[in-house]
């Protein structure tokens, strides 16, 4: 567990910087076409290095840490595969500027002449993120390799406060235009990569010499980018197809969706960063060594986890949903009718959380049965199913995109389930189903009483901090009692 809270620390501090990056934007353009512009920009970026980070990561990993392979040997892959996928960064990053003309008409089809050229230009410069990025993760994959946890975790938070520091100065220049927002991101993407490179002669001299990459190394890039980027695109694909399908349903939806949609990973990342640090450490625990039974433990383990740990920030966040939102985003150009707009939408996202918090036990426990293969066709199955909801629901607006969203993580989850308890069994659904209930009585009715009893008169703040601090003593006090702590299918 010590080795995985670098790695837990970092994604909550990741979503909480990317939040403040979007609450500044709210407050200098609102839900305007600025707004929009900036969130279609970043998203195929995003979308990009989200999968080729993920596949970045696991093959650079696996050559570091193989133990079959002498150390001169080891280096040599890695210097291979590295230089491989800086040079696929590269190209991405070179193909997507070239591309920006048609790929802006496509995600923001509703700007008029000027805005669409100034898309254009910002969509070049964003380009850069994904050599920039990509490259600060092969170097972070190779200081995590070798031990340095805490160097390599860091990177995305590190890379988002540089951000924020950059918009601090800016903003107090007077500058708060959105070209200021892409550059911070270009800039500490920058320096980031930087710092993270200036360490690697420090392990090793011959990593600092790039190598052409030969065909093994082209063959290891390809089979991870085929089978673990080919199901992270699919997933990730999904937001790009939301924003795309968002841009046409008129100015400042898209923002809308996209605010309200970023306050799902922050309810999430805790739970899952929680779940997955126990799947680590049942893997070096030696728990879980291929057997039906071990697979099973894991599995309810890391599900139970995640559900009992969202459910008292997903109580605490639906009882006071305008609030937050009010708190993040209402200030500047963000006036209370965006707040009204937004929070219903926020709610909306917020009920596919505990989807999206079960998605990461279904997705390891899949990856522990080494069905790799049924992985990618769920993932691309889910983004074809969304598509067509979302084509067909986008009559409803932003609301429509939401049910689709919804509609199409119920059914992969059923079906990953379904799937699991065949090769399995069914003991796979011998969940706490009644002490989970009573938990989310309990925050329930904790909450119930603290809103009759707190004074009206105080401020969103203060009230949402008292009940914060309120449900977490009731989640700590009830969690040991209800046997919900990791260890509970054991007991």
């Amino acid at each position: 567990m010590r080795q995985h809270l670098p790695f837990a620390l970092a994604t909550i501090l990741d979503r909480g910087a990317y939040a403040i990056l979007l609450a500044l934007l709210a407050h200098a353009h609102g839900l305007g076409v600025q707004s929009d512009i900036f969130f279609a920009v970043t998203t195929i970026p995003a979308v990009l290095m989200t999968v080729l980070n993920d596949a970045a990561f696991v093959i650079v990993l696996r050559i570091a840490t193989d133990p079959a392979t002498a150390p001169a040997e080891r280096w040599l892959a890695i210097g291979r595969n590295a230089t491989a996928l800086a040079l696929l960064f590269l190209i991405l990053g070179g193909i997507l500027a070239l591309a920006a003309d048609p790929l802006m008409r496509l995600l923001a089809p509703g700007l008029n002449h000027l805005a669409h050229q100034q898309a254009v230009e910002l969509q070049r410069l964003s380009a850069m993120l994904i050599p920039l990025q990509g490259i600060g993760a092969i170097f972070a994959t190779v200081l995590i390799g070798n031990g340095r946890n805490w160097s390599g975790a860091m990177r995305l938070p590190l890379s988002g406060i540089a951000a924020l520091m950059w918009l601090g100065v800016a903003f107090a220049l007077g500058r708060n235009d959105v070209a200021t927002f892409i550059f911070a991101q270009v800039a500490a993407a920058a320096l980031v990569c930087l710092g993270l490179g200036v360490q690697l002669p420090i392990l090793s001299q011959g990593l600092a010499r790039p190598r052409w990459p030969g065909r093994q190394a082209a063959r290891d890039v390809t089979i991870g980018l085929g089978l673990l980027g080919g199901s992270s695109m699919a997933a990730n694909a999904v937001v790009l197809v939301e924003r795309a399908i968002a841009a046409n349903l008129g100015a400042g939806v898209l923002s809308a969706v996209s605010l309200a949609r970023s306050l799902v990973p922050l309810l999430g990342s805790l739970s899952t960063s929680v779940a997955t640090g126990w799947f680590s450490l049942s893997l070096a625990r030696g728990g879980t060594q291929g057997q039906a039974v071990d697979i099973i433990r894991t599995a309810r383990e890391m599900m139970v986890l995640c559900i009992a740990i969202l459910t008292p920030l997903m109580a605490l966040f639906l009882a006071h949903s305008s609030d937050v939102v009010a708190l993040l985003f209402q200030r500047g150009n963000f006036t209370t009718a965006d707040t009204d707009y937004v929070q219903p939408l926020a709610v909306a996202f917020a009920a596919t959380a505990p989807l999206f918090a079960i998605s990461i036990p279904l997705l390891r426990t899949l990856q522990l049965c080494k069905a790799d293969a049924w992985v990618l066709a769920f993932t691309w199955v889910t983004l074809g199913l969304y598509i067509l909801l979302a084509i067909t629901l986008s009559e409803w607006g932003a609301r429509g995109l939401i049910a689709a969203y919804g509609v199409a993580l119920t059914l992969q989850a059923l079906a990953q389930t379904t799937f699991l308890v065949r090769r399995l069994g069914p003991g796979l659904l011998d969940l706490p189903i009644l002490r989970l209930a009573l938990l989310a009585a309990a925050m329930a009715v904790t909450l119930a009483i603290s809103t009759r009893l707190m004074p009206t008169g105080w401020p969103p703040l203060a009230r949402l901090t008292g009940d914060g601090v309120l449900t977490a003593i009731v989640f700590l006090l009830t969690i040991r009692p209800l046997a919900l702590t990791p260890g509970w299918s054991k007991r």
